[in-house]
């Protein structure tokens, strides 16, 4: 269990008054800890002066004294802060899923494929970002297609991955088996050389034995083509979670067998993608 709290009093809400105070602070976390709860994301900080980075170095150690996990939400990039308090998980520092709809007002930005095919090379090389992927209904910008949106969970990664999706629709998706399995902490990655900032982000991930593939498109239609040469020797099982054919809003599945070195392809629509699971059926030559 996780809970939700602004870091400092909202105007026109009286209810909540934030962590600001000590005693304020003290209290909650104590409460939060009794009762089970394991990690607190804090949002609302919305600056990074000398004041709002103090209050959040001290509502990471007051966390640590309770043993809880935070997340930081509304609040600026990573700057080394988990070296010193490691129960920091994540830090939101990124036009994330909740700013579509505010293209032209609140949270201007580049057109969501172009953005989200820059983010694994900027923001990321700094620390996970709490983006809150994946979304199947009005946060899933036009320009993006639904397995655009599932193979986001396995780019925009996080020890602390939260959705935006409704239960349902992750319940009823055909890629329900990615959502469910997906890691949060990774062994491995590895850029593959197809990737070019801005126009396609193509990454290799291993977990334990299992490597997966995770392509998001950026805004041009095409051909994506890899050879596999990050897996070891021996024989695999690919399945794959990718665009129907014509259909933006539709999510499909086939399964291959697949070796090292063999070339794939995959078509890509504008703002598409695809995510890969690939388990190693012949263990003569474990990892």
């Amino acid at each position: 269990i996780w809970v939700w709290r602004a870091s400092s009093p909202r105007s026109g809400n009286k209810s909540d008054i934030g962590l600001i105070d000590p005693i304020e602070r003290a209290g909650f976390m104590k409460k939060c800890a009794e009762a089970g709860v394991k990690g607190l994301k804090i949002d609302f900080f919305h600056t990074e002066n000398v004041f709002t980075v103090n209050l959040m170095e001290n509502i990471l150690k007051d966390a640590a004294g309770e043993k809880l996990m935070v997340i930081f939400h509304g609040v600026n990039k990573p700057t080394g802060d988990s070296y010193t308090y490691p129960n920091l998980l994540a830090k939101e520092a990124v036009r994330g899923l909740e700013c579509v709809g505010g293209e032209s007002t609140w949270a201007p930005g580049p057109p969501w494929p172009y953005h989200n095919t820059v983010l694994p090379f900027t923001r990321w090389l700094v620390g996970p970002a709490d983006y809150t992927p994946l979304n199947f209904r009005a946060f899933c910008p036009p320009s993006t297609t639904f397995a655009h949106q599932l193979s986001s969970i396995y780019m925009f990664t996080s020890p602390l991955l939260i959705f935006a999706a409704d239960m349902g629709d992750m319940l009823s998706s055909p890629g329900r088996s990615f959502i469910e399995s997906v890691p949060v902490v990774w062994d491995e990655t590895i850029v593959l050389p197809e990737s070019k900032i801005g126009r396609l982000a193509a990454l290799a991930r291993r977990k334990g034995d299992v490597w997966y593939l995770t392509v998001l498109n950026g805004e041009d239609a095409g051909m994506f083509e890899t050879k596999l040469e990050f897996l070891p020797e021996g024989k695999y099982s690919m399945e794959v979670a990718f665009d129907s054919p014509g259909n933006r809003k539709l999510i499909e599945l086939k399964n291959r067998k697949v070796r090292k070195g063999q070339k794939i392809s995959e078509n890509l629509m504008s703002g598409g993608g695809f995510v890969a699971r690939i388990i190693q059926v012949d263990k003569k030559n474990p990892r």
